[in-house]
């Protein structure tokens, strides 16, 4: 089966700097013998340069073919075109010298690894001839792939930034609302750039503290039903372990998870504040007059869209504190029931009611929150009502006014739009009521 367009797990990222050479101040000096017992080549690399504090600089040593050699060879070729021309034409992958040329093979191998250092540098040539630590010779020029993918959605991001920056300077040479109407739709295309830029940013980040928490999940689960079994103490104590280090990375995730929420909802937030901000500016600059004609319904809807972000933000926080909360209870469980525990239980039941309080006021905010939500829901369909109402409605002539269309639900209180959220402060009204008594 093919794999997806746009699947990348058998790409290799390559870092910017790649075919950038930066000046190497060593200069290893190859050693060559030919060893006739082996029919292969003995290399020798003494690294140059050395201080009396390199307590790990040793001399490397190995034994090559010249068909090995020359596979090599062919591999540096793919990195610099030009060394084709240096290696030593005799020394084909069967060759073998007889004893007249052993130096001349030396020497020539010599000339051919100084060439290569030269055309390629040291960092791939001496992990390739040598194979130190089984490292890949390539792996210095290789990019992390999530590090890549970050640094790109991050760059995604401050482009659209920039671009926001262009539309704001545009604003600055509007001369009149009616031409700022154009720039608002600029604005609010590069805004919607800007929120899908940090969509995919966040949910990049998300990701993997999502998926350690699923596999922390199920793994809690599987201990807790292993402790339910009859079991032996060896396995028992294994399992108690698991759960306990599976809970810990359960609790790390999570707080992960929130913390990035919160920072994406603040990103959010702020972009959606900026719009609505210049917007109340344009209002004081432009007059209310011309201003209810051409820039009111979108100060309203960025209104709506404040007080939405904003929620968002105020679950995560109490969704938090709620988690706070219950991390706090879950230390009763590790209480030994005796004399001694009894000011650690109070100590802790403090907190948790403290913390209980915390949620409470998370949960006061959320409302009010929500009640500006909709109340400014409300404000864009009395708005619309309104305008609708100034604009008159005329039918075609009739004889009798019993044939005149119905108006009667045209009036706001029949819309059932505004009936729902009626309906919704009357919740959060009951709700608050509730939680203060």
């Amino acid at each position: 089966m093919d794999s997806p367009l746009g699947d990348l797990s058998d790409w290799v990222a390559v870092k910017e700097d790649f075919f950038v050479r930066t000046e190497e101040t060593d200069h290893p000096r190859f050693i060559c013998a030919w060893n006739n017992e082996e029919t292969k080549i003995a290399i020798t690399l003494h690294e140059g340069t050395r201080k009396a504090s390199d307590q790990n600089h040793k001399n490397k040593v190995c034994l090559l073919s010249l068909k090995e050699l020359y596979h090599i060879h062919k591999q540096f070729c793919l990195i610099n075109s030009q060394l084709e021309a240096s290696y030593p034409k005799d020394l084909k992958p069967n060759y073998v010298p007889s004893r007249k040329k052993f130096e001349y093979v030396s020497s020539a191998v010599e000339y051919y690894l100084s060439a290569a250092i030269k055309a390629v540098g040291k960092k791939i040539v001496i992990p390739t001839i040598f194979g130190e630590d089984d490292d890949d010779p390539l792996s210095c020029y290789e990019e992390n792939l999530n590090e890549f993918r970050l640094r790109t959605l991050q760059n995604n991001v401050e482009k659209a930034y920039k671009e926001l920056e262009e539309i704001l300077q545009l604003r600055e040479r509007a001369e009149s609302l009616l031409q700022l109407t154009t720039v608002y739709t600029l604005e609010d295309q590069v805004a919607t750039n800007i929120s899908d830029a940090l969509a995919e940013l966040y949910n990049f980040q998300l990701q993997p503290f999502l998926e350690l928490r699923e596999v922390s999940r199920n793994r809690i689960k599987q201990a807790q039903s292993k402790l339910s079994e009859e079991i032996g103490p060896n396995i028992k104590q294994k399992a108690e372990k698991d759960y306990e280090e599976w809970n810990e990375q359960s609790l790390v995730a999570t707080e992960a998870l929130q913390q990035l929420y919160h920072e994406y909802y603040r990103r959010t937030l702020s972009l959606v504040q900026g719009q609505r901000d210049r917007m109340i500016e344009d209002k004081k600059k432009y007059g209310k007059v011309a201003f209810e004609l051409h820039g009111m319904p979108r100060l309203l809807k960025l209104e709506s869209l404040v007080w939405q972000e904003d929620l968002k933000l105020h679950n995560a926080i109490k969704a938090t504190k709620e988690f706070q909360r219950d991390k706090i209870k879950s230390q009763l469980a590790y209480i030994n029931d005796d004399s001694g525990a009894v000011y650690e239980i109070e100590r802790i039941e403090e907190e948790i009611t403290n913390a209980q309080i915390g949620v409470l006021d998370a949960h006061l905010e959320v409302l009010d929150v929500e009640e500006r939500l909709y109340k400014s829901q409300l404000a864009i369909l009395n708005k619309e009502y309104k305008d609708s109402v100034e604009i008159g409605v005329f039918f075609d002539a009739v004889e009798n006014p019993e044939d005149l269309p119905d108006t009667e639900n045209s009036s706001p209180e029949q819309n059932p739009k505004i009936s729902k959220l009626k309906e919704k402060l009357n919740r959060i009204y009951r709700k608050r009521a509730n939680i203060r008594n």
